[in-house]
């Protein structure tokens, strides 16, 4: 064998090895594709619990202004015209208590609403006005 025969041998041989080594093997491209997945699934479940987070602030808040609305109502009555009773604004339930003593009234007001998930959340508001 010659110096030229040896020569073109090592360049085959060596453009075979780079010829496997550029690409990427099927368990290379599986590991990739799963942690991509992962990735995007972890993702898709934070944001989730993201929105119903805000969800549940929304209403909150929401329930929050019913209960403060009727406290502020109730208080601009006469004694005599405040009653305890209840009513219904869109999903929310909102009931009021009113427990008069000799020198104030307690004013309570509960609100309740359903979440999606199925769980009963309520927000309660006390006021004491004096006679």
């Amino acid at each position: 064998m010659n110096y030229r025969q040896t020569q073109n041998q090592a360049t085959a041989n060596s453009s075979t090895v780079t010829d496997r080594g550029s690409g990427f093997t099927l368990v290379e491209v599986m590991i990739a594709l799963f942690l991509v997945v992962l990735g995007l699934t972890s993702a898709a479940m934070f944001f989730g619990s993201m929105s119903r987070a805000a969800l549940f602030t929304e209403h909150t808040v929401t329930a929050t202004g019913l209960a403060q609305a009727k406290l502020e109502e109730l208080v601009e009555l006469p004694h005599s015209g405040m009653l305890s009773g209840e009513d219904s604004i869109l999903a929310f339930h909102r009931n009021w208590d009113i427990t008069p003593d000799a020198s104030w009234t307690v004013i309570e007001a509960h609100v309740t609403w359903r979440e999606i998930s199925g769980d009963t959340q309520t927000v309660a508001l006390t006021t004491i006005r004096t006679h």
